[in-house]
């Protein structure tokens, strides 16, 4: 059976891997010769456990977990015989990062008393299995022991667990935050029928000219939109059904349901708004685009409130957990001067291994 070859981040494919749960067997081998069938054996067990390839902080990786994740993300982003010469470098540079990154942050997990419960264990437990499975025949050639893999998802998973529970963390006190600020804000729900008054296409978007401005109507064909406007207003005074005034002025394309807030708005806006019942509408409004009358759906549109402050509370949250997991990454110091012990990881062999998958793979 081929591995699934997809071009996703290692993080994604360690979860995904859980569900694809392929039946098969661990297992164990040592030597340094190729088989009829092709696969080479390149570490024996005792080395890949026992030689240091890098050090990150003060966690020393073996050759063994390097390995571990560099198979990760040869599957994850297609390593193969063809492409090897010039992704090999990239697969290596990617699982050096995503080594570096998950050992600081499971480390900063455990200082902070991040530890992992039952249900976590259980999950470990797929993964690990998963991955045995997965790679059952490959495993073996570079020295590979299940409890080298599970420790590895350990440390994996330990890693998500802390990143999540900083974001629900910052999730609650920014929804906190931002329920608060905008407490006293009155959010409303509009249709907008639209009377344009600049040169617009077939679809009613507007044109630029070669300035990358718009071609405005004259005054006098301004004027006579403004008086379309005002009789489409009493229109919908009488029916009150805006999107069929829309309709019949030819203007339905162009025309939306709106969502904001009062005080958000013009001056004049605003003003014709903070007192407009559900059901009533504006007189004409003059804007840079068009001539615009608001029927008012909803005033006080407490759906469209609460999405409002989940969706500033979403930016929010990306903002402050991008600073907070900068400042986790920068607390230990990296280079490749540093931390690369000997030649250990320079003399892993991107292309044996995409020849070794490919041949474990059949």
């Amino acid at each position: 059976m081929k591995f699934s070859i997809k071009k996703i981040t290692a993080n994604v494919l360690i979860f995904a891997l859980m569900l694809t749960m392929l039946t098969g067997c661990s297992g164990t081998s040592g030597g340094n010769a190729t088989g009829s069938d092709g696969l080479r054996q390149v570490y024996t067990e005792e080395y890949a456990s026992e030689t240091i390839a890098l050090k990150v902080g003060d966690t020393n990786i073996t050759l063994a977990e390097c390995i571990i994740d560099l198979i990760i993300q040869a599957s994850a982003y297609g390593l193969t015989t063809e492409n090897a010469d010039t992704q090999g470098d990239n697969i290596k540079s990617y699982a050096l990062s995503d080594i570096r990154t998950t050992t600081i942050i499971s480390e900063i997990a455990k200082e902070n008393g991040c530890t992992a419960t039952p249900g976590d264990i259980e999950l470990i437990e797929q993964f690990t299995d998963s991955y045995m499975d997965t790679y059952k025949d490959l495993l073996p050639l570079y020295g590979i022991t299940r409890d080298e893999v599970y420790d590895a998802y350990y440390k994996q998973v330990l890693y998500q667990k802390y990143e999540n529970d900083e974001r629900n963390k910052l999730g609650q006190e920014f929804t906190v935050k931002n329920t608060e600020e905008l407490e006293d804000y009155t959010f409303i729900e509009m249709y907008q029928i639209t009377f344009p008054i600049i040169e617009t296409d077939d679809s009613g978007n507007p044109v630029t000219n070669s300035d990358g401005g718009y071609n405005t109507m004259t005054d006098a064909e301004i004027a006579e939109v403004m008086l379309t406007a005002e009789q489409a207003y009493k229109d919908l005074a009488s029916s009150g059904d805006p999107e069929a005034v829309a309709e019949k002025y030819g203007v339905k394309n162009i025309s939306q349901t709106i969502n904001g807030y009062l005080g958000g708005y013009s001056d004049e806006m605003n003003r014709q708004l903070e007192h407009l019942e559900n059901g009533k509408s504006t007189t004409p409004i003059r804007q840079k685009l068009g001539i615009m009358i608001y029927y008012m759906k909803d005033n006080n549109d407490t759906l469209s409130k609460k999405f409002y402050i989940d969706y500033k509370t979403s930016d929010d949250v990306e903002a402050a957990f991008s600073d907070l997991e900068t400042s986790w990454l920068t607390s230990v110091e990296i280079s490749d001067e540093k931390d690369l012990i000997g030649t250990v990881w320079k003399d892993i062999d991107a292309s044996q291994l995409a020849l070794n998958m490919e041949k474990a793979g059949d």
